[in-house]
């Protein structure tokens, strides 16, 4: 999504002598961005943006405004796949979106519902359009449900194999990330916990991100990185804190200045080397500086 400000005077790149504080204003002008992009590729980059937005201590403008655009966007079974053919964490992302502002989406979302209403419905569809990410893909399918204030009919059986095949989900950042948040949604404890940190600090590259074998831009898996440490170490381990605090370095060499249309903006590129701020990027690195009491009021599930 360089598109968005391509073409911008860069003015800075990152910002190391500056705290996240120091930044707000200029955040607050690039997401303010986003929030009203109408052009935006992918819808999921809007919806994270919306979450950003009220991080900083605002409400999203224009709300009526990006319902009547969601809705338009809705597909006769209940999903939005504009960005992927059929991405299903983009329409659980708007489902909360919809929760959060206290709205209902203009089309039921039974139709799709019903086609993911067993756990082998689930598996066909999750391997045909994300073969690379299956465990990844898993928290989209049961946001649908917990949007909504229910557990799919499959619960048992998720379960069942998250805990038998481990392995499968613990080895990788991305794929461990969005397993926790699974199991954050349908309010069930995370397992082994002690072993999902160790793989997380173990994960962290030299200069304090983190990658993931498929999915791989370094801010985005930096900041699922550190919202695991931050959701599974309350406590607050020195070896713990010293890893969030080299990923948040890592993030804060990717802040970027640009002056565009007369006005400053500042956001985050997904690699230090990018030129210009990124609408996710720029999302996930406001929530990775947010406390964990921030993310448990963010996601609105808990433990």
């Amino acid at each position: 999504m360089q598109k968005d400000f391509e073409g911008a005077e860069v003015i800075k790149g990152a910002q190391s002598n500056e705290g996240f504080e120091a930044k707000r204003e200029l955040l607050f002008n690039a997401i303010g961005w986003f929030v009203q992009d109408r052009t935006a590729e992918k819808v999921i980059d809007r919806l994270f943006a919306f979450d950003a937005f009220r991080l900083l201590g605002h409400e999203v403008p224009h709300q009526q405004e990006i319902i009547r655009e969601l809705n338009s966007l809705q597909s006769d079974e209940g999903t939005w796949k504009k960005g992927h053919e059929h991405y299903v964490p983009t329409t659980a992302q708007a489902l909360f979106f919809y929760k959060r502002i206290g709205k209902t989406p203009e089309k039921s979302l039974e139709p799709f519902l019903s086609s993911i209403d067993t756990w082998e419905k689930v598996v066909e569809h999750n391997n045909r359009y994300q073969p690379d990410n299956f465990w990844g893909g898993l928290w989209g399918y049961i946001g649908c449900y917990t949007a909504f204030g229910q557990h799919p009919p499959w619960t048992d059986t998720f379960l069942e194999e998250a805990n038998s095949r481990f392995d499968e989900w613990a080895s990788d950042n991305h794929q461990r990330s969005h397993l926790i948040d699974c199991f954050r949604q349908l309010h069930k404890s995370i397992p082994r916990r002690e072993e999902l940190i160790a793989l997380t600090l173990q994960d962290q590259l030299p200069d304090g991100h983190w990658t993931a074998e498929h999915w791989n831009p370094a801010l985005p898996q930096t900041t699922f990185a550190i919202a695991t440490l931050k959701i599974l170490d309350r406590e607050g381990a020195p070896e713990t804190d010293e890893a969030i605090a080299r990923g948040l370095s890592f993030i804060d060499r990717c802040f970027k200045i640009v002056r565009w249309h007369g006005k400053e903006y500042g956001g985050y590129a997904q690699e230090p080397d990018a030129p210009y701020p990124d609408p996710l990027a720029t999302s996930l690195a406001v929530i990775a500086h947010m406390h964990p009491e921030q993310l448990e009021e963010l996601t609105g599930y808990g433990e």
